[in-house]
């Protein structure tokens, strides 16, 4: 283990001291709360309503490590508006923690602080009323952490004493698989990643290479037979000579011989030269080019294109670095794909004393979210004759000419020879006096709106909320009928809420098929009644053994509408417009089928999309997530395209369902909606994710969990159909980096990662 950057604390402020390590003996933590007056203040907060009260201990120090909270909290408002404790480091890196209400302190929550900590919060959720009463938080010893930790597996086997085995079993493959580090992470899935200290240890092992790894790159490259050259245009600015500085010496001591440094500036009275590296190039590879005082970078940036010698340019801020071996892990993709024209890798950040964090670690190429974010972000390589055919980069774009020319030039290539190399290659500084100011939303809308007259989609960017713009697809004049397929199987408070959270949110018309699959309660059999008196319900009776996807494919076949909608009684949706946002992509020709965001009742996220190979075969990447969310690459809060979505709310065409044959009946309970994607996907169509669309989910309410052996073996059944079926495909998830892992919640670094860091390849 690294010991973390010392940072020092604010005044006042009592930090834990060193890394956690395991304790033989408790400590109890009696926590007072001091209401925060300016909850804007701190690179994390949010801004009102959302009251924050700083937590003081009577200790010495704040807790950490692994605790119990204990406390008590009703509130009788919307699920999602739970307590959540903020744990800031000594690094000013913060993680989230939800506390869900409950009345009693009988029961304390279970979390694992980190090693440091300098702050502790916590947020209300907003127009609350009253303060939280003060809670206790107790530092737990080794035996008593692992004895809570086992307690929900311990329940388990004492029902059913043969799922010990199976237990064993997963342990087993995980640490064969994974190692001890995410055999550690799957155990612990309650308690939340722990990203900070995760990625700095990641760095330590697989990030850091030095000059035997230099050495070894540099025989390598005498094997390429393409070793394209690099124009890499550095924009120098007054303000932020000391940040050029070292951009500049990034480039400077790439291990990747084959560039040039052109250094633009858009005044004379800035001397580019002294920024250059005291060994001047004697091959005149560094030039200053000084643009006319127009004020525009781009003109800046256009000068360089002109002048540029390179196969390839790229673009090195005054506030970012380039890893060492970034040019050659470029050098490396060129060869394995030479008619690549669009190069991009993964970047992180760096503070003030050097300490890597927050890395942003991108999926392969993702049309949908780069129409929501800036997906490639600042380190992106074009081939110089794509550039100069698209006439560089737009004026007047306050900041966002990037990402504009990410967006056209991704409308005039084949996605094909647009390549991700999973690799960290650039570092940005938090913190830099060259950061770009953000933009108005005017140029947001006007960036979109041009994109997507350019495409011929018929969409609008549109405002949601302050300071964010979204594309909202249309549903038509005439919106197509939807029919809305609910199995259940008793349960009717479950039924009734989705029911009536349907009837109050739907605002496109609809058809409701409700088909019952042996209900045997009298309160169900009497709802059901009470239904089918509606003119726009449909009661279907399936009387055979439960299978989800006989259930669903027998009411697709009587469904009426253009567009169908596989829905979970234990569903229901928050609030109006979730089922229009879900059927304008489903009309888009391009895709196949619509996920939506799903929540548990506490609050935490159930359902953001599912990555390929994530547990066994497939699971929820952001499972247990709280929001707002701390971890950057996580992307809970954009529309973008995902592997698979669950079918407990899912929207497709009509005809598209039945032309790839519906949910295979093969697979009876597990699995076939992660099926039915990858026929799609085969199809060439598209899966896409919103977070506009806004539903609960009591997961397995009606069926239960598989904690059964029964269940157990009906699960490793449909593996193995699986498995046979896709074999390899579920372990390459162009949705998911490499880097990330597939044993924790998602999201968070793999120990090791899936792919060989770059000067461990020895190229064709």
């Amino acid at each position: 283990m690294i010991t973390p950057t010392k940072v020092p604390p604010r005044r006042g402020d009592r930090v834990s001291k060193g890394p956690v390590r395991w304790r033989i003996h408790t400590a109890l933590h009696r926590m007072s709360l001091e209401r925060i007056d300016d909850a804007s203040s701190g690179a994390d907060r949010l801004q009102r309503p959302h009251p924050e009260f700083r937590l003081r201990s009577d200790r010495q120090a704040l807790p950490c490590g692994w605790v119990t909270a204990a406390y008590r909290w009703q509130n009788a408002g919307d699920p999602r508006g739970r307590l959540v404790l903020v744990a800031e480091t000594a690094e000013a890196q913060s993680q989230n923690y939800l506390l869900p209400a409950r009345d009693t302190t009988r029961t304390p929550v279970l979390i694992r602080l980190p090693g440091r900590v300098r702050d502790l919060r916590i947020r209300l959720p907003p127009a609350s009323f009253g303060d939280p009463a003060p809670l206790q938080i107790k530092e737990l010893s080794a035996l008593q952490t692992l004895r809570r930790q086992l307690r929900p597996y311990a329940t388990v086997v004492l029902r059913e004493p043969a799922m010990a085995w199976h237990f064993f079993r997963r342990c087993i493959d995980v640490l064969l698989q994974h190692g001890v580090h995410e055999l550690s992470a799957a155990l612990t899935l309650s308690a939340g990643p722990r990203l900070p200290d995760a990625y700095a240890e990641w760095v330590r092992r697989y990030d850091a290479p030095g000059e035997p790894e230099a050495c070894e790159v540099r025989r390598h490259l005498a094997q390429l037979r393409n070793r394209p050259t690099f124009t890499c245009i550095v924009p120098v600015t007054r303000h932020a000579a000391p940040e050029t500085a070292a951009a500049i010496r990034s480039v400077h001591d790439q291990w990747y011989p084959h560039w040039e440094l052109l250094l633009v500036t858009s005044s004379e009275s800035v001397d580019a030269a002294t920024a250059t590296p005291q060994s001047s190039d004697e091959n005149g590879r560094i030039r200053v080019l000084v643009a006319p005082n127009s004020g525009c970078p781009t003109d800046a940036l256009n000068l360089a294109l002109a002048q540029a010698a390179g196969t390839f340019c790229v673009v090195v801020t005054p506030e970012a670095q380039l890893a060492p071996y970034a040019l050659y892990s470029v050098a490396v993709e060129c060869n394995a794909h030479p008619d690549a024209l669009v190069i991009y890798g993964d970047e992180d950040h760096v503070n003030r004393s050097g300490q890597r964090h927050t890395p942003m670690f991108k999926p392969d190429w993702n049309p949908d979210l780069l129409r929501s974010q800036p997906l490639i972000g600042s380190l992106i390589i074009y081939r110089t004759s794509l550039l100069r055919s698209l006439r560089g980069w737009r004026a007047g774009l306050d900041g966002l000419a990037g990402w504009d020319l990410a967006l056209r030039a991704s409308t005039a290539v084949s996605e094909t020879r647009i390549r991700h190399v999973p690799h960290v290659l650039q570092h940005r500084r938090a913190e830099s006096p060259a950061a770009p100011v953000r933009p108005a939303i005017e140029i947001v809308r006007r960036v979109l709106g041009d994109h997507l007259d350019r495409v011929g989609v018929t969409a609008a960017a549109i405002d949601d909320g302050p300071g964010s713009v979204r594309i909202r697809y249309s549903v038509g004049a005439s919106p197509p009928l939807v029919s809305i397929i609910v199995p259940t199987r008793n349960g009717r408070r479950l039924l009734e809420r989705c029911v009536t959270a349907l009837r109050r949110t739907a605002d496109t018309p609809f058809e409701l098929l409700v088909v019952d699959n042996q209900s045997d309660d009298a309160e169900t059999l009497a709802y059901l009644t009470e239904l089918e008196a509606h003119s726009d319900v449909r009661l279907l009776r399936f009387d055979r053994p439960f299978n989800f996807s006989a259930v669903n494919n027998f009411a697709a076949a009587h469904a009426g509408g253009d567009i169908l909608m596989l829905l979970n009684n234990d569903v229901e949706a928050i609030e109006p417009g979730w089922l229009s946002e879900m059927v304008g992509h489903a009309l888009r020709p391009e895709v196949g089928a619509v996920g939506a965001k799903l929540y548990y009742p506490d609050g935490r996220i159930q359902h953001a999309g599912i990555v390929l190979g994530l547990g066994k075969l497939a699971g929820h990447g952001n499972r247990g997530l709280i929001e707002p969310d701390p971890m950057a690459g996580s992307r809970t809060d954009a529309v973008q395209n995902v592997s698979a979505v669950t079918a407990a709310c899912l929207v497709i065409r009509a005809e598209v369902y039945h032309i790839v044959g519906g949910l295979d009946e093969a697979l009876p309970i597990a699995y076939n909606d992660v099926d039915l994607c990858l026929r799609l996907r085969q199809r060439g169509y598209r899966i896409v994710w919103t977070p506009y669309a806004q539903l609960y989910h009591r997961e397995s309410a009606t069926r239960g969990l598989d904690h059964t052996m029964e269940k157990v073996r009906r699960l490793r059944r449909e593996q193995r159909l699986m498995l046979q079926r896709w074999g390899a495909t579920l372990n390459a998830d162009p949705a998911y980096n490499p880097n990330l892992s597939l044993v924790s919640p998602g999201f968070t670094p793999a120990f090791p990662p899936r792919v060989p860091r770059p000067w461990s390849v020895r190229p064709d």
